[in-house]
């Protein structure tokens, strides 16, 4: 999870180094040479985080983007308890790192919606 120290934000990085050898490419067209080609394999990865924080307070909703990539919630909807054929849908949106999203609700029912990221789906609820 990003760590926040001051100015500077710490990432997660995957880094694999790997050396590799290549035979007698040369050898082939002319015996003498025995030249071996080495070249060197650098792999970066960047680590997704998924940290979507929400807090609900009556008809307010506050939606925290605390990940490293940006996560788009889609199938927003708030359906009474007692009734779920009578359900308000809302607007589609994404948060980029950082963001906050207030969102006003209709009323008392649980607001469901999925969150998705690069490396998948989830459905929340509030």
């Amino acid at each position: 999870m990003p760590q926040s120290h001051g100015d500077t934000e710490e990432k997660l990085f995957l880094l694999s180094v790997s050396l590799c050898l290549r035979g007698n490419f040369l050898s082939r067209q002319r015996k003498k040479d025995t030249h071996k080609f080495f070249y060197l394999k650098i792999w970066v990865s960047f680590f997704l985080v998924f940290d979507l924080q929400g807090k609900r307070q009556g008809n307010t909703l506050t939606l925290t983007n605390n990940s490293n990539t940006n996560v788009y919630l889609s199938n927003i909807q708030q359906c009474d308890d007692k009734d779920s054929d009578s359900c308000t849908r809302y607007v589609e949106n994404r948060l980029y790192p950082g963001n906050v999203w207030t969102m006003d609700l209709t009323g008392t029912g649980t607001l469901s919606f999925d969150a998705t990221d690069g490396n998948g789906s989830r459905k929340m609820r509030f």
